[in-house]
């Protein structure tokens, strides 16, 4: 049964807390001008103006994107979670055209934002980018049948203008017009170059020598620039005979991971949903779609639950192992600490039992609090093993010794358990900042002790009748003797 609710039981990295901000991004083309996205930028301004939840906002603009920190009031003073809010942006962005758009809370184990997105994965290979690029749309748009993503989208865009400038070499060469003046002639006019400064008022500024701005919104100010030819006449030649101008589309930038070509997809997590869930469905989802030639890796906050998961399996291996030891040594004994830790998975059932009562999950919080049950839970077998080796070194058999130990130790189990159930359930209860946490920690450790404690009292005498036969008499009888 421990083993069914662990491997049920849903998985994040933290439960998501109401932290009180709001994380957005907008994302234009990557031709996308300053003015262009601040033209968006101010319908999203708008809508955060309408909204009574917000106290105040940040808003950063840059050439074709923009960032927003998003600050709501406190919480006696909104109806509305931080969750509740971030859903109803996102709707609201939906219907921007021209855009993409994002509306995020804030991560509960990071100080920085999460709108790149709660899942990310890179796909890696060494195919050429055009093929990548169709490779990661063609899995996009399969993934957007799984209802427990949102917001999919990739950090690779084939949509960068690029002109590709080819100079005509032989006319140039008849008009005695060298190549290095005209590719510096370009580089200048469009490009900009620092010509020399001038001191005004105490100040150097620098003087710039570059086209007007007009007729840098297209190719058609090549008509504008002459070069002069160095033959004895000094004729002027304008620019555009000399060169062709063709318009391609190429990507901003040619990313890669881990020495091989990689596409970024990002997506949002969908309400009801869990990091665990999704990461499952996407392992199987790539072991199904993805051809022999590409491979993939989490990344970002994926990448973190990953390690954390599989830490946290460790540190409880770890823990058992060392109260064991601790055991061992105290009782000199490796058959009494066995006794003892017999109530540990019993404990585990109940703290898992209870957490999916509660509607938590397994993260970061209840996986420490499971690791605090192991000792916890140890106390009872102690109480009881080693009160009855002392009836046992008083002559009595083993039988006789378990059952008086278990008798005259129910009342400090009973007391030490409704102290510890009682001592946790404040945080099981918890309201108000980081009530979330508090929540699976407290869940898990009132669970835990109350059925833990039940059928230790079952669990460890039998165990104890059984397996202290297979140990010798307590050395202090022949002391006694």
């Amino acid at each position: 049964l421990g083993g069914w609710l662990y491997s049920k039981t849903p998985t994040e990295l933290a439960p998501m807390e109401d932290r009180g901000e709001i994380y957005g991004a907008i994302n234009g083309s990557s031709n996308s001008s300053f003015t262009y996205v601040d033209h968006y930028v101010q319908q999203i301004e708008d809508i955060y103006a309408r909204m009574p939840q917000v106290n105040n906002y940040l808003m950063m603009v840059n050439a074709n994107e923009a960032h927003s920190i998003l600050l709501l009031k406190p919480w006696d003073q909104r109806q509305m979670t931080q969750k509740q809010i971030s859903e109803q942006l996102q709707k609201e962005f939906n219907n921007i055209p021209g855009v993409e758009a994002y509306a995020v809370g804030a991560s509960p184990l990071s100080s920085g934002s999460n709108s790149k997105g709660d899942i990310g994965f890179y796909i890696m290979s060494s195919i050429s980018y055009e093929n990548l690029l169709h490779l990661s749309v063609n899995l996009a748009v399969k993934l957007l049948k799984y209802p427990g993503l949102r917001n999919i989208r990739t950090n690779m865009h084939m949509d960068q203008q690029q002109f590709n400038i080819s100079i005509n070499r032989d006319l140039a060469a008849s008009l005695h017009v060298g190549l290095n003046t005209i590719s510096n002639t370009i580089a200048t006019f469009f490009g900009g170059s620092k010509a020399s400064k001038f001191e005004f008022d105490g100040r150097n500024y620098d003087v710039i020598v570059q086209m007007q701005r007009k007729d840098l919104k297209d190719l058609q100010g090549l008509d504008k620039i002459y070069l002069r030819s160095s033959d004895d006449n000094h004729e002027m030649i304008p620019l555009s005979r000399l060169v062709n101008v063709t318009t391609t589309q190429s990507m901003a930038s040619l990313p890669h991971y881990k020495r091989l070509r990689a596409n970024l997809i990002m997506a949002q997590l969908a309400p009801g949903y869990t990091v665990g869930q999704v990461v499952d469905y996407l392992q199987k989802f790539m072991k199904a779609n993805l051809p022999a030639n590409a491979s993939y890796v989490f990344s970002g906050a994926t990448e973190k639950f990953l390690q954390s998961h599989s830490h946290m399996q460790m540190i409880f291996l770890l823990a058992l192992a060392f109260i064991y030891l601790v055991l061992a040594a105290q009782f000199e004994s490796f058959i009494d600490p066995l006794i003892v830790l017999l109530g540990v998975p019993l404990s585990i059932v109940g703290g898992l039992l209870v957490l999916r009562a509660a509607g938590g999950t397994l993260n970061i919080y209840s996986q420490i609090a499971l690791v605090t049950l192991i000792g916890l839970i140890a106390k009872h077998g102690i109480l009881i093993t080693e009160f009855a080796n002392q009836l046992r070194a008083q002559g009595k058999d083993i039988y006789d010794a378990i059952v008086e130990a278990s008798a005259m130790r129910l009342r400090p189990i009973l007391m030490t358990t409704a102290a510890m159930a009682l001592g946790a359930l404040p945080l099981a209860l918890a309201s108000g900042a980081g009530a979330a946490s508090r929540h699976q920690v407290g869940w898990v450790i009132v669970g835990g002790i109350l059925v833990g404690t039940f059928f230790s009292l079952f669990v460890v005498p039998t165990a104890y009748i059984y397996l202290a036969r297979l140990q010798r008499t307590p050395r202090f009888i022949k002391h006694n003797q």
